[in-house]
């Protein structure tokens, strides 16, 4: 009896083990940008760009940019704002009636003391 219980809790043991060291950490200074999703979103809507930072303190800011891409075109920042709270915060923005509807745009959140310290949102398009 005592040979089975100490197999299982070996096997539980080794079971945990594996699935703590697959699992990914958070990379120390990360900002993770949870929005705006994939769209498409209108043009003269007003969205929001939401962020959390565990690292970051609650006292800094982040600056918020629209990048906006495209084949045969360098990026370029269509949208750029000062959000407060880099720990966790959101700032609107409003897609511009003059956004090129055939490019890719994405948020970059960056913290404005550190640009080291960023995050990139999903791309999402445009109508």
């Amino acid at each position: 009896m005592n040979g089975k219980f100490l197999t299982i809790l070996t096997i539980l043991f080794v079971l945990l083990a594996t699935i703590a060291s697959s699992t990914p950490l958070e990379k120390r200074g990360d900002i993770h940008v949870t929005s705006p999703g994939p769209g498409p979103w209108k043009r003269g809507s007003v969205q929001v760009v939401s962020w959390w930072c565990n690292p970051c303190s609650p006292k800094d800011n982040v600056v918020v940019r629209i990048i906006q891409y495209g084949s045969g075109t360098l990026p370029r920042v269509v949208f750029t704002g000062i959000g407060k709270n880099a720990h966790a915060g959101s700032l609107p923005f409003k897609i511009g009636s003059d956004w090129d509807v055939k490019k890719k745009y994405f948020a970059l959140v960056t913290l404005a003391r550190s640009v080291r310290v960023s995050g990139r949102g999903v791309d999402f398009t445009i109508y």
